[in-house]
């Protein structure tokens, strides 16, 4: 495999890595997924926070070129997510990119590398490019 391949979280082979846990936590997770499931539990955890680092940054981001997200843009993002379906974070950050576009002055492009998402929440009211 060639080192210069890039893997979004969750996407890649299989790696073994030795991580560092409390106690109580490595109990909890068999509780909830049996002896087999502790793996993909934890990936799915990491998964879950570096979806929500990415939402912290490109916050932070907007709001340091922008202002403040609006109520309406943060009301409109969650309206976008209700409306086609989609819930959980990796949606979350897709859903506040869809409404800043979609409160940008007309016309509005979206460069992105997952197309998909983000035309499920936009449709054609603003231009999506795959790059």
């Amino acid at each position: 495999m060639s080192d210069d391949v890039t893997y979004r979280p969750g996407e890649g082979p299989i790696a073994n890595v030795s991580v560092s846990l409390h106690s109580g936590s490595i109990a909890a997770v068999p509780a909830r997924v049996g002896k087999r499931g502790f793996s993909a539990y934890i990936d799915a955890a990491v998964q879950r926070q570096i979806e929500r680092d990415s939402l912290a940054e490109l916050t932070a981001t907007h709001e340091a070129e922008h202002g403040d997200l609006s109520q309406t843009e943060i009301a409109d993002a969650r309206v976008l997510l209700v409306d086609a379906g989609l819930h959980g974070h990796k949606f979350a950050v897709d859903s506040v990119v869809a409404s800043t576009a979609l409160h940008a002055p007309k016309p509005a492009v979206v460069l992105t590398s997952d197309p998909e998402d983000l035309t499920m929440l936009c449709g054609d009211r603003v231009r999506i490019v795959k790059v």
